[in-house]
C-alpha cells in the first residue's frame, strides 16, 4: 500500500478547529452559555451571565447600582419613582434588586408552594425554587439539592435555564412599548 492510497486517521481533520466530538461539544457549550438573549434589533441583548452576576450581589446595593442591568429603562423608571426623580446609586441598586426578584417571582407556578417531601416530585417548581433559595433566601446549594432531590448536574442545568428565563423576561419587559424612559431621558433609548 502506498501512502497516497490510505490516509491515516490522525491526518484527517488534524488541523480542524473541532478535531474530536468532545471539542465540538465544548465549543457549542461555551457559545450557548455566553450567547445573549435578543428579541429585536432595537433592544440591547441581555445575557444570563449578567443576570447571574447581579443575583450574586442581590443585597449589595452600591454594586447593583453600578451594574450594567441598572441602566435598563425598567430599572431606571423604578429607581426614579423610588427616589422622587433623583435616584442615587443606592436607589438604582435597590430598584434593580426589586426588578430581579419580581422576575424570579414570575417563574413561580400557580397554586400553593409544596412543602416537605412533595416538593421533589413537583418539577414545575424547581426553576423557581432553585433561583429563589440560591439567591434571594441565600440557602446553601447542597440544602436545595437535597430538598429537591436533584443531582449537581441537574441542579446546575435547572439554574442555567432559569437564569436564561429571567434574562428573556427582562429583555421582553425592556422592549415592551409600555417601558417608558424616566423623566429627563426621553429619546435616549437606543
Amino acid at each position: 500500500m502506498t501512502s497516497s492510497a490510505v490516509t491515516p486517521y490522525f491526518r484527517l481533520n488534524f488541523f480542524s478547529p473541532a478535531a474530536s466530538p468532545f471539542d465540538a461539544r465544548a465549543s457549542l457549550r461555551s457559545r450557548s452559555q455566553s450567547t445573549p438573549v435578543r428579541f429585536s434589533s432595537s433592544v440591547e441583548p441581555l445575557s444570563a451571565r449578567e443576570v447571574e452576576d447581579a443575583l450574586r450581589h442581590l443585597y449589595d446595593f452600591p454594586y447593583l447600582g453600578e451594574h450594567a442591568l441598572a441602566h435598563l429603562t425598567v430599572v431606571a423608571t423604578a429607581a426614579a419613582t423610588r427616589a422622587d426623580g433623583r435616584a442615587t446609586v443606592i436607589d438604582r441598586g435597590q430598584a434593580l434588586r426589586d426588578v430581579l426578584i419580581r422576575h424570579i417571582e414570575r417563574l413561580r407556578p400557580s397554586g400553593a408552594e409544596p412543602k416537605g417531601d412533595t416538593v421533589a416530585g413537583r418539577r414545575e417548581w424547581h426553576a423557581y425554587l432553585v433561583l429563589k433559595e440560591s439567591y434571594v433566601d441565600d440557602i446553601p446549594t447542597r440544602d436545595t439539592m437535597n430538598r429537591l432531590l436533584l443531582s449537581e448536574g441537574t441542579y446546575n442545568r435547572t439554574r442555567r435555564q432559569a437564569l436564561r428565563g429571567v434574562a428573556r423576561s427582562l429583555a421582553e419587559e425592556e422592549s415592551a412599548p409600555s417601558a417608558t424612559p424616566p423623566a429627563g431621558q426621553a429619546g435616549r433609548r437606543a
